[in-house]
């Protein structure tokens, strides 16, 4: 799987890396295979809450036709993903 990371989770490990995953797996159980992979994920929260549900408000995960994953979506070995924080401003 390629995964590219946009900022501010590029400093992860740069803009793309590849990660292998046996299995397909649900995007809620990927992000939690993510934080094992990279703990510093939860260096983006707020001290008084390193949770993983929080972690996936904020993140959002987009396939390569780019359309946004929901937790409940599939993701495979051979995909391409996209992670990116929410936009800001106006």
């Amino acid at each position: 799987m390629k995964i590219r990371f946009y900022p501010p989770f590029h400093i992860l490990g740069g803009d793309l890396i590849d990660i292998h995953i046996e299995n397909e797996m649900t995007l809620h159980e990927f992000s939690h295979f993510l934080v094992n992979r990279f703990p510093q994920l939860l260096d983006f929260l707020p001290r008084s809450n390193k949770n993983i549900e929080l972690l996936e408000n904020i993140m959002f995960v987009a396939n390569q036709e780019g359309e946004l994953l929901h937790l409940s979506d599939i993701v495979r070995d051979e995909d391409f993903l996209e992670i990116m924080a929410p936009l800001d401003g106006g």
